[in-house]
């Protein structure tokens, strides 16, 4: 697996980092949801962890973004500020699924290999 992580706290950052290595995933960083967007848009992943309360750009609108261009990639929301509100805002913004803060490895592997399976059935196939 190859994951984008877009996530603006560093002790955050060392957790999921610990978590990808520990399930032998290759993953990027990044800090905000611009740069999000262009790992997106020039790398290849196999779907991103999302925090959505990030500075420059939050993870809903770079989700909305992301869209534009990818409408397969799992975008997994990944925040300390879960309700309904914020989950319904994710939802119609084109994410995936939602986690709560803090999380397990095992919820974020769970939640990534269901999602990325779902997705690879749903792309069309090259001819």
């Amino acid at each position: 697996m190859n994951i984008l992580i877009a996530e603006d706290d560093v002790m955050n950052q060392l957790l999921i980092g610990i978590f990808m290595s520990n399930l032998e995933w290759h993953y990027t960083i990044v800090e905000n949801g611009f740069l999000a967007v262009n790992a997106c848009r020039t790398g290849s992943f196999d779907a991103i962890i999302m925090d959505i309360e990030m500075p420059a750009l939050n993870g809903k609108e770079a989700a909305r973004r992301i869209r534009v261009f990818n409408k397969v990639i799992p975008i997994i929301a990944f925040t300390a500020y879960a309700n309904i509100h914020n989950n319904h805002q994710c939802t119609s913004a084109g994410m995936n699924a939602f986690i709560e803060k803090p999380a397990t490895e095992d919820i974020l592997r769970d939640t990534v290999i269901k999602l990325v399976a779902v997705s690879l059935l749903s792309k069309p196939e090259s001819k």
